[in-house]
């Protein structure tokens, strides 16, 4: 559906950019060395890389858009119903206001929270994993640096998802327990 083809679209754009920046490494490499008879081929190249990034973002943001919006209307549908079983004691207890803002404000949450937790590892995983191939690539042509500190390098950005991840966790909890104190502020 919509939420299928918003990561997609999000996902393609991230690749487009990683790729292209080893389009602009290749046609600097070729300015370097001299006359180069691709080079006009991979500033060609280049310029369908630029055009189908401005489409994939564009794109990916009506798609974005479109899916947050479907999402949060099933969700506070759902929430809705589910409010109409309750029995009549729980809605003599709470007034209609206090019922709507628990709807509106948790099916905002909700869905940006599912949406993250759903879309989380293709949209950071695999631009990870493509990220790490590029860079053992880039290292490889770099003969003249040691292995030593190839190792230490590759060793640090593997490190740095980790620690990524440990923050993500600890603003989570912040951003739930903020999210909380509003439900019963309200």
């Amino acid at each position: 559906g919509p939420f299928a083809m918003s990561v997609a679209a999000t996902l393609a754009a991230t690749l487009l950019v990683q790729y292209s920046t080893f389009v602009v490494g290749d046609i600097l490499d070729g300015v370097a060395k001299g006359t180069d008879p691709s080079l006009g081929w991979r500033a060609i190249l280049y310029a369908i890389l630029v055009a189908g990034l401005i489409v994939t973002q564009f794109g990916g943001r009506i798609l974005v858009g479109w899916s947050d919006i479907r999402m949060v209307s099933r969700l506070q549908q759902a929430l809705h119903d589910k409010l109409l079983r309750l029995d009549t004691a729980f809605h003599e207890r709470h007034e209609l206001g206090e019922t709507t803002a628990i709807v509106l404000q948790f099916s905002g949450g909700a869905q940006q929270m599912l949406r993250d937790f759903a879309a989380f590892p293709i949209l950071r995983g695999v631009p990870l994993v493509t990220a790490m191939w590029g860079l053992m690539l880039s290292l490889g042509k770099l003969q003249a640096m040691p292995i030593e500190t190839q190792i230490v390098i590759a060793l640090v950005l593997l490190a740095l998802p980790v620690v990524g991840a440990r923050l993500a966790r600890r603003v989570q909890a912040a951003a739930g327990a903020m999210q909380q104190a509003q439900v019963e502020l309200s």
